[in-house]
C-alpha cells in the first residue's frame, strides 16, 4: 500500500509493486463495499473490480501488478465491519 485518502465518502487506495517481477496480491479489506473500482491517476474510471468473500465473510480482492507497477482503486459505498 503506497497510499490511501478519501474523497466524496469514497477510499481510494494505491499500491505498488515494488518487485522486478509480476505478482498477484491477495487484499483483505475490513469493509464492505458495493463497488470497487480500477481507477486511472485522474480518478477516471477504468473498470470493475471482482470483490470475493471468505468462509467468514470477509471481503477480499486479487490483484495483478506488473513489476514496478501500481494500481489505484476507488472503494464506494462502504460500511466498516
Amino acid at each position: 500500500l503506497s497510499a490511501m485518502t478519501i474523497d466524496n465518502q469514497d477510499l481510494v487506495v494505491r499500491f505498488f509493486n515494488s518487485s522486478s517481477k509480476a505478482k498477484s496480491f491477495k487484499v483483505k479489506w475490513n469493509l464492505n463495499a458495493e463497488t470497487i473500482t480500477k481507477i486511472d491517476l485522474n480518478g477516471n474510471k477504468l473498470s470493475e473490480v471482482h470483490m470475493k468473500k471468505e468462509s467468514l465473510g470477509h471481503l477480499y480482492t486479487v490483484l495483478e501488478l506488473p513489476k514496478y507497477g501500481f494500481q489505484t482503486l476507488r472503494l464506494s459505498g462502504i460500511k466498516m465491519n
